[in-house]
């Protein structure tokens, strides 16, 4: 009882703690989950891990300025950071330009990761590891000794071969498994270790029907990790992000694929993954635990990614292959708030109806205390097309006010909403845009936005950049500073920027529209949480392609005293909400360090070793 007693009073000492950086809901959330998968000694290491990643984070972020919008002071600041911040190898590891590090690095990072808080002394689920040989690989038998080597060799061992098919394999292994039994699904060269019974173990003890976990392939005598954005069900039906190792209940893969099986491993995953969109009961989950190493190249992701970037394909956002009759049924209403930069929203407006077409009902121009004579200009020659309407709104600025404003005017079945500093890039921009709409759980959409100099300004958002969030591969450069194909394939998102954003009007109005106490940014990340809060989807499109000369149409206000002020009150008020840091995000790896976008700083204790979905 006495035990019992201490171990209550060190987990309450550690709530504060909990509380500054995931916010009562979240920790809410958290004690509970940890509490039903693994008592009160994993809750409290759980709370001593936010301890220590709290102070962590305090010591690195000293120095640091506070954020501003404007790319250049981004990009400054990140670069002058790290060689002052990220020098503690206890905390960070600092991954080169082309996402590799050197293996006596990548060892030592693995050698101090957080053990788990599973037991790993108990006996867990009887797993079968099926190892695709299908090339009749030497790198077989390299695979075969790993798990020889870690005393798997009492587990089953399942082989593909040149004679023998995968399906026919998968089909014989379903045969002789028990429904509770997992299948690890590997390819002949990786190298399997302990640490595999200790993912499913965690995979199993979650109820899991299907799980990813993170990898990493071996070149040159460099480590390449390949760390996923969780359980990214939309990026997994369009592309192999997690290269196709995964582990599955055989039950479920009986249940999901029947009599037909698929003829390899990613076409396996992928009914498994259109089965969890489609609402047939199957839970997946990724795990951030230690990476396992995987038989891969960077010739091998390069080529991929030229077949992403340049092949033909049919995008799937879980509702089936796209049917772009129904996207033509589609309409928007446009949405650009506007001051004084006349000719940018000339030419906005002109390339809108030239590539939207039909799919635009209307254009909605918010004027808000303009004075430059070619703004107005440009406004009143607009004004004169019908499928456009100008709109002055009065008072001082406030961008959530005035895209409310024009969204109680529009009509249209879907909102967009552009700033005045863009120009479509893909012809089918606006169809890309509203093409994931064909699965009705998608609520919100937004498409790659590039600079002029077609470095990366929006990929996607994640939380917990600055305590609020951060664009992923922020300045990364295309297509060779992508990372795991995340700017070159849709995927699911917490939350994305304002800047572009598509949404569904009912689902606007059920929002009530943008917070205005956010009234010059954040509203665009509250947005996006408060989507997924009401069981919607949040989908980035990277086949939607904008320039955007960001804050272009504000930079002179950006820096004023009384702008950064506001900027300040409304975080504070966003991480009232929200918590402080932001609460963990799903689609983006936790052992990425959090204040930087460019995801070359690893964490060495990362923030949570599961994520489900």
């Amino acid at each position: 009882m006495r035990n019992f007693a201490s171990r209550v009073i060190r987990a309450v000492r550690l709530l504060p703690v909990a509380f500054h950086r995931w916010g009562l809901i979240g920790t809410c959330e958290r004690i509970w989950s940890i509490w039903r998968s693994g008592g009160w000694s994993a809750l409290v290491q759980k709370l001593r891990d936010a301890a220590a990643m709290e102070a962590a984070l305090r010591r690195s972020s000293a120095a640091t300025e506070s954020q501003t919008e404007l790319h250049s002071a981004r990009r400054f600041r990140q670069k002058e950071s790290r060689s002052a911040q990220l020098s503690d190898p206890a905390i960070f590891i600092e991954l080169e330009s082309d996402f590799g590090v050197d293996c006596t690095r990548w060892n030592a990072f693995l050698s101090r990761r957080a053990p788990t808080s599973v037991d790993e002394k108990g006996i867990g689920p009887a797993t079968w590891f099926l190892v695709n040989n299908d090339k009749g690989s030497s790198d077989v038998h390299t695979t075969l000794s790993s798990l020889e080597k870690a005393g798997l060799t009492r587990q089953y061992i399942w082989l593909t071969s040149c004679t023998e098919s995968f399906s026919s394999a998968l089909g014989s292994l379903l045969t002789s498994a028990d429904a509770n039994d997992f299948i690890w699904f590997a390819q002949a060269g990786d190298v399997i270790d302990v640490s595999a019974l200790r993912l499913v173990t965690q995979a199993a003890a979650r109820r899991a029907d299907v799980c990813f976990f993170d990898t990493y392939f071996v070149e040159g005598g460099r480590a390449f990790p390949q760390l996923h954005p969780g359980f990214n069900a939309i990026c997994g039906l369009n592309c192999n992000y997690f290269r196709s190792r995964f582990i599955a209940r055989a039950a479920s893969v009986s249940r999901i694929c029947g009599k037909s099986l698929p003829g390899d491993p990613y076409s396996t995953a992928r009914a498994m993954i259109a089965a969890h969109l489609g609402g047939k009961d199957i839970v997946g989950m990724h795990l951030a635990d230690t990476p396992i190493r995987i038989s891969d190249s960077r010739a091998g992701m390069a080529s991929e990614s030229r077949d992403l970037i340049t092949a033909e394909r049919s995008l799937d956002f879980g509702a089936g292959p796209p049917n772009w009759e129904r996207v033509s049924d589609r309409k928007a209403s446009i949405i650009i708030c506007t001051r004084d930069k006349g000719h940018l929203l000339r030419q906005l407006v002109r390339n809108i109806f030239d590539t939207g077409g039909a799919l635009v009902q209307e254009v909605l121009i918010v004027k808000h205390a303009t004075s430059n004579p070619y703004a107005l200009n440009a406004l009143a020659d607009l004004s004169r097309d019908r499928r456009v309407r100008i709109l002055t709104y009065e008072g001082p600025f406030n961008f959530s006010r005035q895209c409310n404003y024009a969204a109680q005017n529009a009509s249209a079945p879907y909102l967009l909403f552009l700033n005045d500093d863009m120009t479509p890039v893909s012809s089918d921009w606006l169809a890309q845009l509203l093409l994931p709409f064909q699965n009705s759980e998608v609520g919100m959409t937004g498409p790659l936005l590039l600079y002029p100099d077609e470095s990366v300004q929006h990929a996607g958002m994640f939380l917990g950049f600055m305590n609020t969030a951060g664009h992923t591969l922020r300045a990364a450069q295309l297509h060779s500073g992508d990372y795991l194909f995340m700017t070159q394939a849709p995927r699911e998102m917490s939350c994305l920027t304002g800047a572009a954003m598509a949404i569904d009007r009912g689902l606007f109005n059920d929002l009530n529209g943008f917070d205005p106490l956010l009234g010059s940014h954040l509203q665009d990340v509250d947005a996006g949480l408060r989507v997924n809060h009401l069981g919607r989807r949040v989908v980035f499109n990277p086949y939607s392609v904008l320039l955007h000369m960001e804050s272009i149409s504000i930079r002179n206000s950006l820096g004023s005293p009384a702008m950064q002020a506001i900027q300040e009150r409304e975080r504070a008020y966003f991480r009232r909400r929200w918590g402080d840091p932001v609460i963990l995000d799903p689609f983006h790896n936790p052992n990425f360090y959090l204040n930087a976008e460019d995801l070359r700083t690893l964490l060495v204790r990362p923030q949570s070793i599961e994520l489900a979905s």
